[in-house]
């Protein structure tokens, strides 16, 4: 084999890191206190932010019944089957251009279409041929007002587009909120604190692993490969540099010292 052969392999074994789980606890042992006082901190500033900054806001639910009846007769399997069938298209009707132009048109509203859809959410109850509607606005009494119109106006026009009569209900008027739905300053809170926690961990983990200076006679038997037959340590003169500690001056390697 080659010098310069060797000396690739020799570098390559010196840059290996090697990780051990027991000193990865160990460092984080020791710097127990600055990752729960980072998560604090962080904790801190999220319910700072949430709770006296950010604008809360309410959500308004209400739920509708579309009912396909093709007779005004009784209701029969095939209406309650198709019906299932078309709740999704209704769904899409609900936040469709024409019926928010039309609440907001009714409502005297300062909104645009776009910015009032932003503000709706319409989705199909679960096995079941009702859709419920939600509105979230900064104003509660707004939220409900808006969800009742939405609710009546999605009517109107459902019936116009399938060309049926009487075939939506209002099952639940607008609910008023009397709790902001978001922002969840508790849950927000919580989220912080861990995220603090694991990267000040994180961050601590790294520079751990990156130090790679020696400092104690078991480093230099770890990075070394060699065994300390013994330190010489210095003695300050503490009445001229009061608080000064004794550190290691030399370390002799196994063979006699160079």
């Amino acid at each position: 084999m080659r010098n310069s052969d060797i000396n690739n392999t020799q570098t390559t074994d010196n840059n290996k890191i090697e990780i051990d789980i027991s000193e990865i606890l160990g460092m984080l042992a020791r710097k127990w206190v600055i990752i729960v006082a980072v998560g604090i901190i962080a904790a801190a500033v999220a319910f700072g932010y949430f709770h006296f900054i950010a604008t809360p806001k309410y959500t308004s639910n209400a739920r509708i019944m579309v009912i396909n009846r093709q007779s005004s007769e009784a209701i029969t399997a095939t209406d309650l089957t198709s019906s299932t069938t078309l709740s999704n298209d209704y769904v899409e009707i609900v936040t469709s251009r024409s019926v928010l132009e039309q609440v907001i048109a009714d409502l005297d509203l300062d909104y645009n279409a776009k910015e009032l859809e932003e503000k709706v959410q319409a989705s199909v109850v679960t096995d079941t041929r009702m859709i419920n509607i939600s509105v979230t606005d900064t104003d509660p009494i707004l939220a409900k007002k808006i969800t009742d119109s939405i609710s009546t106006v999605t009517s109107n026009r459902i019936c116009e587009v399938m060309n049926i009569e009487n075939m939506v209900s209002i099952v639940d008027e607008g609910s008023l909120p009397t709790e902001p739905s978001s922002p969840a300053t508790t849950r927000n809170t919580v989220i912080a604190a861990l995220l603090g926690i694991i990267i000040a961990a994180v961050v601590i983990i790294i520079i751990g692993i990156k130090d790679d200076r020696i400092k104690t006679p078991e480093d230099v038997e770890k990075y070394l490969g060699v065994s300390v037959l013994g330190t010489i340590p210095v003695f300050t003169n503490e009445t001229e540099n009061p608080g000064a500690r004794s550190k290691f001056s030399e370390t002799a390697k196994s063979g006699g010292v160079r």
